[in-house]
């Protein structure tokens, strides 16, 4: 994946966290912080693996778009 075992682990951990949060309480904040790590993929994958680091982009602004629709009240994609 282009980074360390030990930030690898600390990548899933924060995803652990970011999905337990989605299916406990899918509001704004939860897609936002959702967003956020896929942005930080973006940026920390972007010169070594360039094709996840799309993947991650259109995932985030996937996040963002599921993060407007629950804080509007509609139904996300």
């Amino acid at each position: 994946m282009g980074v360390s075992t030990r930030h690898a682990h600390l990548l899933g951990y924060r995803d652990l966290l970011s999905g337990t949060l989605l299916l406990v309480r899918p509001d704004a904040a939860a897609f936002g912080l959702r967003a956020v790590s896929d942005a930080m993929d973006v940026v920390t994958l972007s010169s070594t693996r360039p094709n996840v680091a799309v993947g991650a982009a259109l995932f985030g602004a996937w996040s963002v778009a599921a993060g407007l629709a629950a804080h509007t009240g509609r139904r996300a994609l």
